[in-house]
């Protein structure tokens, strides 16, 4: 990436973003739309158009998440990456992606960056659920000095979840530099969307 001839912020960016979710449950019923409903029909099938009545399920649902995320930068003998375009970490970046949320946002900022993340979630009654996460992650100026010195950061919280993913969270979280609260709610819930991300 540059913008002339003549700069030194020409930079090539390799990033691998790995998540996985596994579901601790392997019985729980389904209950996502049928094939004969519209956007606006709940009906049971195509001869019965009326909804069912609301009934409170007693079945949990939970889940463990995994994710893995290494950025690196590859420059030449004489070029750096710009400091608007370096990877961050701590709080959120610019993205709304939380990075060791106990830390101020940007807290850390390098070309290169390996973060680790591991959280639990689980139902407690209807749509609330409740969640505990570790992250670990470092940032550095040259991709061989990653791991030297990892930074950790606990989370616990709340969650309500509308559409089968976390809609409104509110949690607290502690690390090495001071404590943190927070309360998200998610952008399509006010009509709005996601940016394309700027990385």
């Amino acid at each position: 990436m540059a913008s002339s001839d003549t700069t030194t912020g020409s930079f090539t960016r390799w990033t691998a973003d790995l998540r996985h979710d596994i579901p601790i449950y392997r019985q729980v019923a389904s209950t996502g739309p049928r094939d004969v409903n519209g956007p606006n029909d709940c009906g049971t099938s195509a001869t019965t158009p009326r909804c069912p009545p609301v009934q409170w399920s007693r079945n949990r649902t939970g889940t463990i998440s995994l994710r893995a995320l290494a950025s690196t930068s590859s420059l030449g003998d004489l070029d750096r990456v710009p400091f608007y375009l370096q990877r961050t970490m701590g709080g959120s970046d610019l993205n709304g992606d939380r990075l060791l949320t106990a830390f101020d946002d940007y807290r850390f900022r390098a070309p290169n960056l390996l973060a680790f993340q591991e959280g639990l979630e689980h139902s407690i009654w209807g749509p609330i659920g409740a969640f505990v996460e570790a992250e670990q992650g470092s940032v550095a100026l040259h991709a061989g000095d990653l791991g030297s010195r990892f930074r950790s950061s606990a989370t616990v919280g709340l969650t309500i979840r509308a559409g089968g993913a976390p809609a409104i969270v509110l949690a607290f979280a502690w690390g090495s530099e001071g404590n943190h609260a927070l309360a998200r709610m998610d952008a399509a819930l006010l009509g709005g969307g996601r940016r394309p991300s700027l990385f």
